[in-house]
């Protein structure tokens, strides 16, 4: 199963470098963080554990970019937005990435698609014109990166055997007198010194088609709100890198209605009231119980690295039942 590679060393962008000096401090506190997706997630309660890996993912720095400032030239814009890329996938949801594009680049999404890059990215301004496709001056910015692998949308990572030359395009408008980017590519790009930082290496659960072996799904996801996207990736279907050897066990009839993670880092999940077969088990979407409880075990897994947790995760239907306990009696062995 791909996991990141060991590339090799690489000096640190300069623009890496003073983020780490501005939150140095901060990090120093920072690093003990437990809670889900917030900074401030200190643990208030709770006896010690040890939990698998050993090495601790949320030894993060947070960085909080600046936003554009008046008179900015083209290229300074595009490298603004690219220092602010790592936040929003780690913390800010985009919002200040989204600060340095224009109202035609509404619709850009940044979590679509990731490229990890290594080296420093060369931004060079390609052409200017008094007219243009967006209806005023435009200017196109050329970014040469080295591209090492790819994230999809569901955290799946593609490592290059080669690392690959690419340039992007981006193109620029005034707007209120100031540069702003219309047109770029979807996704984000992301430094591989920024990569630990801003996701988090998630190991889905799932079983064979006997649900008695379990058999790990590696994903890389948003530090921001991994847990909830961990959840629906654990109902959704194997992807087909694992060859059919995994079972589709919820099969399209359960859903993620909200996933919460308090200061403390309790998560609490809820699920779609088809998870719930109290009032009708006879509905076309019911889950029998062992279903039901194997559903359970797997969210359960996933979202405590491998660890049975009964204390920090609640699971609910929406308006029904707490199914948190639905697994105490269930027999997997690889998991216990």
């Amino acid at each position: 199963m791909p996991t990141m590679p060991a590339w090799a060393a690489h000096p640190m962008p300069a623009r890496i470098r003073r983020a780490i000096a501005a939150v140095a401090i901060a990090a120093a506190v920072l690093t003990t963080a437990a809670g889900c997706d917030g900074p401030f997630s200190l643990p208030s309660s709770g006896a010690v554990q040890t939990l698998a890996p050993a090495e601790p993912r949320d030894r993060r720095i947070y960085t909080a970019p600046s936003g554009p400032s008046d008179g900015m030239t083209p290229e300074v814009v595009v490298e603004g937005f690219f220092d602010a890329m790592p936040a929003g996938v780690q913390s800010d949801g985009y919002r200040t990435a989204r600060m340095f594009l224009a109202a035609d680049a509404a619709s850009w999404d940044g979590d679509v698609a990731a490229a990890v890059i290594i080296g420093e990215p060369r931004f060079t301004r390609r052409s200017s014109a008094v007219g243009g496709s967006h209806g005023s001056g435009e200017s196109v910015v050329a970014v040469d990166v080295q591209v090492a692998g790819r994230l999809d949308r569901h955290g799946l990572y593609t490592v290059y055997d080669d690392v690959r030359d690419e340039t992007l395009a981006y193109t620029l408008v005034m707007e209120n007198g100031e540069w702003r980017i219309a047109d770029l590519p979807a996704g984000v790009l992301i430094s591989q010194t920024d990569f630990d930082q801003v996701y988090r290496q998630v190991t889905v659960q799932r079983t064979d088609a006997a649900h008695r072996t379990l058999i790990p799904d590696i994903r890389w996801l948003a530090w921001r709100d991994w847990y909830a996207r961990a959840v629906r990736e654990t109902l959704a279907a194997p992807p087909d890198r694992l060859g059919g050897a995994a079972a589709d066990v919820a099969a399209g009839r359960v859903t993620l209605v909200d996933a919460a993670c308090s200061i403390e880092g309790d998560i609490t999940v809820t699920l779609s009231a088809s998870f719930d077969d109290a009032d009708d088990p006879a509905a076309p979407d019911a889950l029998d119980d062992d279903t039901r409880a194997l559903l359970v075990r797997l969210i359960r897994l996933t979202l405590a690295d491998g660890d049975l947790d009964y204390e920090t995760i609640r699971i609910l239907a929406d308006g029904g039942r707490d199914h948190s306990l639905d697994d105490v009696a269930l027999t997997l062995g690889a998991a216990d």
